[in-house]
């Protein structure tokens, strides 16, 4: 599956399908429009797909796969046909890892130009692989109004809430600022997160063949308050360079 289209989105819609079935099969005779779900249908699959026990479903992961067995396994009980390969509900692709030769940079600003160091000063919450630049575009979601208009490659350093169920929410809306043409996202994290990560990041697999382009490519850094700062302080529109190197992993 493509980055954008990731684990969690399917598993939900798959989580609808499953709970539409059970109310077919509980419920013969019953009218579409007339049947209701039961909370304890959602609950039973969620508390499995979405337990600790599989590890956020990466894609690509055993974890996934697990899912897709689960649910196929559902699926087939209801009477569903498979469409998948062998007669199953999963269909196989061929994925390529590429993997980082070097922790990434980060730059911002010209004359002077500022570099943050991963692990320190930013650390990737998700990562296409790919070097990216564009100018900076600040938005600030903490103030009540109508969305921004995104620039089309805009590097954008989204301030978020503090509070933790509005900054959830906030966060939901940046994620649509890639698909308004954001290269990506600049997020300060939360107060409360004091430490960062030198660890260099695991890449999201793709999938062998999908020609350059067609995949929406999701990058988002986290900042800390110090650089988020000093981003902040700098005009829309100043240069920011985001730079990587990569290689096929080993099959």
């Amino acid at each position: 599956m493509s980055s954008w289209r990731g684990t969690s989105r399917v598993v939900a819609t798959l989580l609808g399908l499953l709970v539409l079935a059970q109310a077919q099969k509980t419920t013969p005779g019953v009218t579409q429009k007339n049947w209701t779900v039961r909370p304890e249908w959602v609950r039973a699959h969620e508390e499995f797909l979405a337990s600790d026990a599989l590890e956020g479903r990466g894609s690509g992961t055993r974890d996934e796969w697990i899912t897709a067995t689960y649910i196929g396994s559902e699926l087939r009980a209801f009477g569903v046909e498979p469409a998948g390969d062998d007669g199953s509900y999963v269909q196989r692709v061929e994925l390529e890892q590429e993997v980082l030769t070097a922790p990434p940079a980060l730059k911002a600003g010209t004359n002077p130009e500022t570099i943050f160091e991963f692990g320190k000063d930013f650390r990737v919450f998700r990562l296409s692989g790919k070097s990216f630049s564009g100018p900076l575009q600040k938005v600030d979601l903490e103030k009540p109004g109508p969305p921004p208009e995104i620039t089309k490659g805009a590097i954008v350093l989204a301030t978020l809430p503090s509070e933790a169920s509005a900054r959830r929410a906030a966060f939901r809306q940046v994620l649509q600022f890639i698909r308004s043409g954001a290269a990506a996202l600049l997020i300060p994290e939360a107060a409360q997160t004091s430490t960062q990560s030198s660890e260099v990041p695991k890449l999201v697999p793709r999938i062998k063949g999908i020609p350059p382009g067609e995949e929406i490519e999701i990058n988002v850094l986290t900042l800390t308050a110090d650089v988020a700062g000093k981003i902040a302080a700098l005009q829309n529109g100043s240069s920011v360079n985001f730079i990587t190197t990569t290689k096929l992993a080993e099959p």
